[in-house]
């Protein structure tokens, strides 16, 4: 697992992009 820090994710763009990875990860995991 890799940690996300909110100073890296400062634009609503990236932390879209990380909110969808996180949803993925979790159907793929169940």
């Amino acid at each position: 697992m890799c940690r996300a820090s909110l100073a890296m994710y400062n634009t609503t763009e990236e932390v879209d992009r990380l909110v969808a990875g996180l949803q993925r990860i979790r159907k793929l995991l169940g």
